[in-house]
């Protein structure tokens, strides 16, 4: 009998046994794939304070970002907000949020640069009037155009008029 067939009856027996052992092997390496994290959503915010007002907004995105997973928002201070998002708008390009003047809310929804709010805010389970009520009446419809909200207060100012007394009565005026 040649030598071949010899060798070929020998290892017969244990083809199984190394065929099963080679498939351990090779599973060994099949680990299934750990699931990756979905990223980020990312959301750019462009926001009209700088100083130390922008200080503030940029630590309460910075609280925002760490307090979840699901979103990232990228934080810029910028001067002139309200033209550079006219730009942006135009070029197609504009930024996920702004803070912008109340001013200028009416002149960016009358050229369709603003989305309305209401779905999402209805996306919370809440008619957008419901969710105004959490505002100052002073400020709660200062966002809303044809009864649709473009924008929510973010930060408000205290408006007070100051007058010296003295020289109303001597205008003959009583304040």
């Amino acid at each position: 009998m040649p030598s071949s067939r010899r060798a070929t009856r020998a290892t017969l027996p244990f083809l199984p046994l190394l065929t099963c052992a080679l498939l351990v092997l090779c599973a060994s390496g099949c680990r299934p794939a750990a699931q990756q994290p979905k990223p980020r959503i990312q959301l750019s915010y462009w926001e009209k304070w700088t100083g130390f007002e922008a200080a503030a907004m940029q630590a309460t995105v910075d609280a925002f970002n760490a307090s979840q997973d699901r979103i990232q928002v990228n934080f810029v201070s910028t001067t002139q907000v309200d033209r550079k998002l006219l730009v942006a708008t135009a070029g197609g390009d504009p930024p996920d949020l702004a803070g912008i003047w109340l001013a200028t809310v009416a002149s960016f929804a009358d050229r369709d640069a603003l989305m309305p709010l209401d779905d999402f805010i209805r996306a919370e389970g809440v008619e957008p009037e419901t969710w105004l009520q959490r505002y100052s009446p002073a400020y709660a419809d200062v966002g809303r155009l044809a009864g649709r909200t473009y924008a929510l207060p973010s930060t408000t100012t205290a408006t007070a008029l100051h007058w010296n007394n003295a020289l109303f009565r001597a205008a003959g005026l009583d304040p």
